[in-house]
């Protein structure tokens, strides 16, 4: 206080003994004596000097410096207060004065500008000189921050509406340093100074007012406000958190450079004791199970957006539920005491409910498939993704689209269970507004489904729970072949194609006239079947899509394998932990290992069992899409047969490919080779689609429903040759017609025909690789059992008899031909039979045997050729006689004749 008063004295004497005193000379020169008076009163009560002979009454109007001995006293105490009020007052009046009298052209002003402004400042400054001389008693006045807080006592009292605790003044000031760029440069007590006022509101109401209702309000309204802090602490943290999580895993959309480190935020997660009302607050376990809470929200926020995005939205669902695990594992880095990410998140998605298969989105998942995917979408081989279909078919305005009516629901229940989420939700998504929107943007998968959403699929629910997924559709397939496409089939075989189609050729009809024979002639009743496109093509369009979904998740599995590390054991060259240890103990028998080598021995055998049981090989992949087509081939066992046209494929040597069986089309009552119906489908669907587009786009699946089908039957090959748009590109090939003189309609026929070709040997070659036929078995050839003749056919020069002898009606067993034959052509008599020649003589050796054929020996000597004879009763004679007919020369060597004695 002393070192503060000194210059305040010093300040004072300055102004009313050196500036005041010339002011005095200057006045009573120019005889202004009422100013000169007024000045006088001034430094009367302020002057402070003395001299070598005492005061003397000339020295009050000279200046401070005009005697030698003049001398300003040093002194340690200021003016008081009612001096500085007098003295405050006597500078106002002469200055009003003076701004009064400003002279004219002819007289000068009472006081100069320079004078009026030295009067001024010495005003400003002289305010502070009466708190500069009591710090002490300042300090305390200012440390009391009760009055801030009881002013609402006050307002009570007097019958005013009170405020509410969220616009009092210690809310207000930690709000603004939250909300401001400071709370990333400030301490921790920063933050918390605001509190203090409490601390003071109480003390002055139980010392002071002695009022316990008074203490007890404001305990009450200090836990509200330190609730509301570290409830906007904690999203403060957890938006930070979430926001370096997201740079961390899209370095490319948020650049990790741009993320600005924050200190604060690892100080406060390790901060343990806060005072407040005397009592010591544990910040850091509030803030875990606030943060944990957060947590918590975030997921099923994210999982509600997901449930109203429908299955496009699973990309977003993956990197929010990423994020979070991110996030998580960098808090509990800081310091921060959580619960495992996992179990939080199981308990989320309701998992750990055993009375429930799977969890929630496994569920939703199961469901959307089912209900939207496969009925809906529509399939496209080239990008390998499923795709909205533009069109919809009648059944779906019946159930829509109901789940995506859930998000003004959301919002509403977010907005009621976290209020201070209501205008600002980057703290559940990816930390700021604008990491949010770009990441949002590039994740919106509205539309479409493809690889990365399987992968993202089978990442959320977990492997362990495809499983459900692959049930749900192999009971949905169930349904789907017996229910649905196998009576289609058979109604449209029934009564649906003619018997008499041909193949005709572009050289006798244009291909306009190949086109309108096949679908106005031949297939104008298959056309005009009602259920056409919504039943028989969508039952395959679904059938299709449900293995092209299966074909995705075979995908997404194996990228899953690959990136975990869990197909690697080639590559790793690592020593196991058997070898390490050999070493280590014959090291240490020999004095060499010390305590830090056997401390770091142990941590090498723990890493090379860590690396092998994680490069360790796995067995033999399940291929889903495997799976699905063993079903199918159960499920279409009862109608195989008939598909197959009544022949089984298999004991066909080496594939004959069968006549085209459109003789079988005729009647009901015959089977119907599946390949024949599928290229008469496919047909008239690429016709139809030329014409109405939008209405007939069903996508590639139902090239896979169909190509699985023929696969399992074996038909593949047959329907590449026989196939009406097949033979329509070939007879377009070799149509030697200007191609510009087509029609629209047949360009945009055989574009798409050829696109058809194409996608059906990739599927085909995908069939085979994933699901291989068996192998074919072996065929015997055995010799007949009877002996036959063949006939030779009547030779005539007239077309009609030519005609009537090689018509299937005509023809007849093979032994009515040999009789024909016989009857017209009668052969020579028979020669007589040599007589029997006499037995050898005993002692004679046997003869030797021959080894070459007579007629090479001598011709003479060759047997004459047997001749039929003219009857039939000679011919069973004949037949009677080869029967009982002696062995042959073979049979002669192998048995010679017996020795007589």
């Amino acid at each position: 206080a002393p070192a503060l008063a000194r210059p305040c004295h010093w300040r004072t004497q300055e102004v009313v003994v050196g500036a005041v005193g010339q002011m005095v000379r200057d006045v009573q020169e120019r005889s202004k004596k009422e100013m000169a008076e007024l000045l006088l009163v001034l430094q009367q009560y302020a002057a402070d000097w003395h001299a070598a002979g005492g005061q003397d009454g000339r020295a009050a109007v000279l200046p401070l410096t005009a005697r030698k001995d003049s001398v300003m006293s040093q002194r340690s105490s200021g003016p008081g207060y009612p001096l500085l009020v007098l003295l405050r007052g006597i500078a106002g009046v002469v200055l009003r004065r003076a701004e009064q009298h400003k002279g004219g052209v002819f007289s000068k002003p009472e006081l100069s500008k320079e004078q009026q402004k030295t009067l001024r400042l010495w005003i400003a400054e002289s305010r502070s000189f009466t708190n500069m001389q009591n710090l002490p008693e300042c300090l305390m006045k200012l440390s009391d921050l009760s009055s801030l807080y009881l002013r609402e006592l006050f307002l009570d009292m007097t019958k005013q509406v009170q405020f509410p605790a969220s616009i009092n003044l210690p809310w207000m000031l930690c709000s603004f340093l939250l909300g401001t760029d400071k709370v990333t440069k400030s301490s921790i007590s920063h933050i918390f100074m605001p509190l203090h006022i409490y601390d003071d509101a109480a003390c002055f109401a139980l010392n002071v007012l002695r009022c316990r209702h008074l203490f007890l309000e404001i305990e009450a309204e200090a836990h509200s406000c330190l609730d509301k802090l570290l409830g906007s602490l904690a999203r403060k943290i957890y938006s930070h958190y979430r926001l370096l999580a997201a740079s961390h895993l899209f370095p490319d959309l948020i650049p990790p450079h741009k993320v600005e480190d924050n200190p604060l935020m690892r100080v406060t997660l390790q901060v343990k004791h806060v005072k407040l009302l005397g009592r010591s607050v544990d910040l850091s376990s509030q803030l875990s199970w606030r943060i944990e809470d957060l947590q918590r929200t975030s997921l099923w926020y994210a999982q509600s957006r997901f449930e109203a995005a429908g299955l496009c939205g699973v990309l977003e669902l993956d990197a929010l539920v990423r994020t979070s695990r991110v996030a998580h594992a960098y808090l509990e880095e800081d310091g921060l005491q959580l619960t495992p990410f996992e179990e939080v998140w199981q308990d989320v998605c309701e998992g750990l409910r055993a009375n429930l298969a799977g969890n929630r989105i496994v569920r939703y998942c199961v469901g959307q498939i089912r209900a939207h995917l496969l009925p809906c979408m529509y399939f496209e081989e080239r990008s390998r993704m499923f795709v909205e279909s533009e069109v919809e078919m009648e059944y779906e305005e019946e159930g829509g689209h109901a789940d995506r009516k859930q998000m003004n629901q959301l919002k509403k229940h977010l907005e009621s269970v976290h209020p201070d989420l209501k205008h600002d939700k980057s703290a559940l998504l990816f930390g700021s507004r604008m990491a949010s929107k770009h990441l949002l943007t590039a994740l919106k998968g509205r539309g479409s489904f493809g690889r990365q959403h399987a992968v993202a699929m089978v990442q959320v629910m977990g492997e362990e729970h495809v499983s459900l997924l692959l049930e749900a559709s192999i009971n949905q397939l169930q349904g789907l072949v017996r229910e649905g496409i196998v009576p289609y089939l058979s109604m449209i075989a029934a009564v649906g194609l003619d018997g008499g189609m041909k193949l005709p050729s572009a050289r006798d009809y244009t291909i306009e006239g190949v086109m309108g024979y096949f679908e106005e002639a031949k297939l104008k009743d298959v056309a005009s079947y009602p259920p056409l496109r919504t039943g028989v093509l969508q039952q395959f369009r679904e059938l299709g899509n449900m293995l092209c979904f299966a074909d995705l998740l075979d995908e997404a599995l194996a990228a899953l394998l690959l990136t975990s590390g869990r197909q690697v054991r080639n590559f790793v060259q690592s020593k196991t932990e058997a070898v390490i240890e050999d070493s280590a103990r014959r090291l240490q028998s020999s004095g060499v290992l010390g305590e830090e080598a056997k401390l770091q021995s142990r941590r090498l055998t723990g890493i090379a069992s860590q690396t092998r049981s994680v490069s360790e090989l796995l067995p033999e992949h399940v291929s889903l899409l495997r799976s699905v087509m063993a079903k199918l081939d159960q499920f279409i066992a009862n109608a195989k047969l008939t598909w197959m046209g009544g022949k089984d494929y298999d004991g066909v040597p080496g594939g004959v490919l069968p006549l085209p069986p459109w003789h079988l089309l005729s009647s009901s009552t015959k089977d119907v080779e599946l390949h024949w119906i599928w290229s008469s489908l496919t047909f008239l669907l690429l016709v139809k689609s030329c014409r109405l587009p939008g209405e007939w786009q069903f996508g590639d699946g139902l090239q896979w429903a169909g190509c699985a089908i023929m696969h399992l039957l074996r038909q593949e090959d047959r329907y590449l040759t026989f196939s009406l748009s097949s033979h329509i590109l070939k007879e377009a090939q070799q149509d030697k017609s200007s191609p510009e003189l087509r029609s629209e309609l047949v360009k945009v026929f055989l574009q798409r025909a050829a696109d058809f070709a194409t996608i059906d040997k990739q599927i085909f070659d995908r069939l085979r690789a994933v699901c291989p036929p068996p192998p074919k078995p072996a065929v015997k050839f055995l010799p007949p059992t009877e002996d036959f003749v063949l006939s030779r056919p009547k030779i005539s020069m007239d077309p009609t008899e030519a005609e009537v002898a090689t018509s299937p009606s005509t023809s007849s067993s093979y032994q009515e031909d040999a009789e024909s034959s016989m009857r017209r052509f009668p052969p020579a008599p028979l020669a007589p039979p040599p007589p029997p020649q006499a037995p050898p003589a005993p002692s004679a050796p046997p003869p030797p045997p021959v080894h070459t054929s007579l007629s090479q020996s001598d011709p003479s000597l060759a047997p004459a050729s047997p001749q039929l004879p003219s009857s039939p009763a000679s011919t069973a004679g004949l037949s009677e006689g080869l029967e009982s007919s002696p062995p042959s020369i073979a049979s002669s060597k192998q048995a010679p004749p017996p020795v007589h004695a």
